[in-house]
């Protein structure tokens, strides 16, 4: 979980108007949240089968200084969750990488947090150190991730066999039928972990790129983005007050 996450959903929370709280929820606005089943740690079912993990406390805490009453929609993968907003089935994707591919259809707000794209490996092998090095090697991808996307726009003479989930692509990294597995770093671990499996893999050293992620919602709700975004910002403006406010000392903390 990124601490600058962490920090900022703290702001929002401690920086909401007590009128804002006081409120009557029948007179706020309902928006519906897509979510996925399973992208730990941002998004994950608790043991009741309700929406929980780092992007839904996010969610929860911009919604409540924004004024939105959220209801939630777990879809079992990003291709549903897509198909949703285009369909206006969901107002809002709590927290989504950034790309100019997804800009066809959704606006952003300020971006929150970063992740890496990198090539994970098999513990034992050797000689795979980042991109330049898997020319003619197979690598793993997930359908609608931007790993994918990466290998098939800027470097078509690398093989990359698709997989519709997670799961199925690490599986083909263990069984060698596949060199390298290109996916975000903290949310491979984070399964890898929970699998018992984290021991048998590790990152090549040069990352492929790194991804904002960010809110987003349906291109032409500029009411919702504007609101979504405002509220963003002013969490990341406490938080950037709280770092620089002198301490007792009359030293910034």
């Amino acid at each position: 979980m990124s601490a600058l996450w962490v920090l900022v959903i703290h702001a929002l929370w401690v920086m909401t108007p007590l009128a804002a709280v006081a409120q009557d929820r029948a007179t706020l606005r309902e928006v519906t949240v897509g979510v996925p089943k399973s992208f730990p740690p941002y998004y994950l079912l608790d043991e009741d089968g309700n929406p929980s993990g780092f992007a839904v406390d996010a969610m929860n805490a911009v919604a409540k200084r924004a004024g939105y009453k959220v209801t939630y929609r777990a879809k079992e993968n990003w291709d549903e969750i897509f198909k949703a907003i285009r369909a206006e089935d969901i107002d809002i994707i709590p927290s989504l990488g950034v790309s100019g591919h997804r800009k066809q259809f959704v606006a952003f707000t300020e971006p929150v947090d970063t992740f890496r794209i990198v090539l994970f490996t098999r513990n034992d092998t050797q000689g795979i150190t980042g991109i330049d090095d898997m020319a003619g090697r197979p690598v793993a991808a997930v359908i609608d991730n931007v790993g994918y996307r990466f290998f098939k726009k800027q470097r078509p003479d690398i093989p990359i066999e698709v997989f519709p989930t997670f799961t199925e692509a690490l599986f083909a990294l263990f069984s060698a039928k596949v060199d390298a597995f290109a996916y975000p770093e903290p949310v491979t671990w984070k399964l890898a972990r929970e699998a018992g499996v984290a021991d048998r893999l590790k990152v090549a050293a040069k990352p492929l790129l790194e991804i904002r992620r960010a809110m987003a919602v349906r291109k032409d709700d500029t009411e919702l983005l504007a609101s979504l975004d405002q509220a963003v910002r002013q969490g990341q403006g406490a938080l950037r007050e709280g770092l620089l406010r002198p301490g007792p000392n009359g030293k910034h903390d």
